[in-house]
């Protein structure tokens, strides 16, 4: 997502806004076991009358392969496991950014308790990566850790933007929580 000229910084703003609306949103809603309780699930359908969506409900069920009914999650020693694999090999593709971006984003996702661990460890492998800053303080801020939130985000908010839009993406992220955290 380049976009040259004076549209950039917006564009790019609005994508990091509802990118964390939609992440907020989701996390929300993604741990709740009652789909009938679902403030999401009651306003979809009551969308359904104005004749522009078709909603079908059906029982919560898995989705994607089968794996006999064990879902696959992250251990609590992920974070150990990785550091020790890290000194054996530290050079190994697993250990690039956006492979450790999405372990992280995992443990989030599933409100993992190794979340901070494994945060920690990715910016500890790439302490200059505004991604993975950005990442690091959204899970601090989900932990509690708000002035851990917003120094982490300050950090980040402080570093250059390069070419890639991720990297511009996450710092104005940063920016945003930076200046609403430290308004806490």
């Amino acid at each position: 997502m380049r976009i040259r000229g004076d549209a950039q910084e917006s564009v790019q703003k609005t994508y990091s806004d509802v990118r964390d609306m939609l992440l907020r949103f989701v996390m929300d809603h993604s741990d709740r076991r009652d789909p009938s309780s679902s403030p999401f699930a009651e306003w979809i359908v009551t969308k359904t009358g104005d004749g522009q969506l078709v909603v079908a409900r059906h029982a919560g069920g898995r989705t994607g392969a089968d794996d006999g009914g064990r879902e696959a999650r992250l251990a609590p020693s992920a974070a150990r496991r990785l550091a020790e694999a890290w000194v054996c090999d530290p050079e190994t593709a697993f250990f690039q950014p956006d492979t450790l971006r999405r372990v992280v984003a995992k443990a989030l996702t599933e409100r993992s308790g190794s979340a901070v661990a494994l945060a920690d460890f990715a910016v500890k492998v790439h302490p200059s990566s505004p991604v993975l800053l950005a990442l690091r303080s959204e899970v601090l801020e989900w932990v509690g850790d708000i002035r851990g939130a917003a120094a982490t985000a300050a950090a980040c908010a402080g570093m250059q933007a390069g070419s890639d839009w991720r990297t511009s993406a996450a710092i104005l992220e940063c920016t945003a929580r930076a200046g609403r955290l430290s308004n806490r």
